[in-house]
């Protein structure tokens, strides 16, 4: 896959949508265990801006152009978009983007969505 077709397919402005609370499934990122909420209906990985910058404060973002629909009915804006982040999960390591997103959980049990 070429970058220039992956960054525009991250550039596209579709809504990403939930409907009810996911399944969790423990990870690690960057040697913090992290629940992350696995919904493959989403299509797109997501996080609070606040646990990103909590966990990967110093990790450059790019731009984005996603809205997410919360259950409620409410559009966020996209905030930006963390590129090539590691998650484990037991043996297996993954590398995948994340986009970012204002929306509530705690510093200690942030909460990803995959």
């Amino acid at each position: 896959m070429s970058s220039d077709w992956s960054r525009e397919l991250g550039l596209s402005p579709e809504v990403l949508r939930i409907s009810s609370s996911p399944p969790t499934i423990l990870c690690t990122i960057r040697e913090n265990q992290v629940d992350i909420l696995y919904s493959p209906t989403v299509g797109a990985n997501i996080v609070s801006s606040k646990c990103a910058l909590h966990l990967l404060g110093d990790t450059p973002l790019v731009q984005t152009d996603k809205t997410f629909q919360i259950p409620s009915g409410e559009n966020l804006e996209g905030v930006k978009t963390l590129q090539n982040t590691s998650v484990r999960h037991g043996a297996i390591k993954i590398i995948l983007d994340f986009h970012v997103f204002d929306v509530q959980d705690s510093k200690r049990n942030c909460s990803w969505m995959l």
